[in-house]
């Protein structure tokens, strides 16, 4: 039996591997979304092969129920949320957002330290059943509260705006995720209420076929969306668009090129709508505009835009003005989001830079 358990480890350890560099191999074709699905399935990976190494070691797995272990387990759960939060609601994940997640986790550390410093000895357990009769216990039943929060990461995406127009997915494929997740979560469950060798051995499998699905909607059903827009948006007015270029009495051929090659990318900008997509580079407009990203930044600077990201910022403000004077989306977050802004953050800062305003107070005033 203790070779077949290092021998599973030893198979859903490759079987994640191959399918995490697979995933990233192919993210071209998608989104960021599958970046964060395959970085997050290496960090399984590197925990499954430590564990590999100590069992052909000879090394017996931890089989203490520790406040530390389900507290890595929560982050775990959490961190394998953030793939669908991409997905739901692309843009929402930045550095705010993620310290945000992972700071009920921080708070719980904190509070299992608190507990120390005041005196309080965890009796040292192997599983929650033999736990369940000295439930009364201050460290017994806080280790199962820890246990019933392992649940909740999988409703966080409950808690992030749901932008139908340009998430990627339906309401569907979400419920499909949180009962896949939450499969995987009540399997590690079980492995803790009875600790035994068959247990691991089923969680490692039933771990990885969630897994494997996640992977397999992500690469074969999910729907992604064609970064660019197939509709053409009708011109929106602009103070940016309006202002007449200066131009000296002398034109090189240098001029005349910046010249050409920002009306090229204009025309394609207006035609595709390409500011919509987050992703949106200067790399990637140089290589679809056949020159490279220096001569590019210089035909903006000379158009009078300044540079690329005001261009593009003054692109996906007239966007963002037009979707919600012609209620093509159902708030400012999302016409935002429509628009092509990664964050709200972003967005509203970009918006004041603008304007000077609030989007209400904007709103207001040019009502009429």
């Amino acid at each position: 039996m203790w070779n077949f358990y290092s021998e599973t480890i030893y198979a859903v350890t490759i079987a994640r591997f191959l399918t995490s560099i697979y995933l990233f191999a192919r993210r071209n074709e998608g989104e960021r979304s599958r970046i964060i699905l395959s970085i997050i399935s290496l960090f399984t990976v590197l925990n499954y092969a430590s564990r590999y190494w100590a069992t052909i070691h000879g090394q017996t797995p931890m089989q203490i129920v520790s406040v530390p272990m389900i507290l890595i387990a929560i982050f775990m759960m959490t961190s394998f949320i953030i793939y669908p939060i991409e997905v739901v609601s692309p843009g929402w994940i930045n550095f705010k957002n993620i310290v945000l997640l992972y700071s009920p986790i921080g708070l719980l550390y904190g509070i299992w330290l608190i507990t120390l410093w005041c005196g309080v000895e965890y009796t040292n357990y192997n599983s929650l059943q033999e736990m369940l009769p000295y439930l009364s216990n201050f460290d017994v039943w806080f280790r199962f509260l820890l246990c019933f929060l392992i649940l909740c990461p999988a409703f966080y995406i409950f808690l992030v705006p749901y932008t139908q127009k340009y998430c990627n997915v339906n309401r569907k494929w979400k419920w499909l995720y949180i009962i896949v997740l939450s499969i995987n979560t009540i399997a590690y469950l079980v492995v803790l209420w009875e600790r035994s060798s068959i247990t691991g051995i089923l969680y490692y499998y039933i771990g990885t076929g969630c897994f494997l699905v996640m992977a397999y909607t992500e690469l074969s059903t999910r729907f992604i969306r064609n970064p660019i827009s197939e509709k053409t948006l009708p011109e929106m007015p602009s103070k940016v668009f309006e202002e007449t270029p200066v131009y000296t009495n002398e034109v090189t051929e240098a001029d005349n090129y910046n010249s050409a090659l920002f009306r090229k990318l204009d025309e394609y900008m207006k035609k595709n709508a390409a500011w919509r997509d987050p992703d949106l580079s200067l790399n990637k407009l140089s290589s679809i505009m056949n020159t490279n990203r220096t001569s590019l930044s210089l035909a903006i600077k000379r158009s009078e835009h300044g540079n690329y990201i005001t261009y593009i910022n003054k692109l996906r403000f007239d966007d963002f003005v037009f979707c919600v004077t012609s209620n093509c989306s159902i708030s400012y977050q999302q016409a935002f989001y429509d628009a092509g802004f990664r964050s709200r953050a972003t967005a509203f800062r970009n918006f004041r830079q603008i304007t000077g305003m609030t989007p209400t107070e904007y709103f207001i005033k040019n009502k009429n």
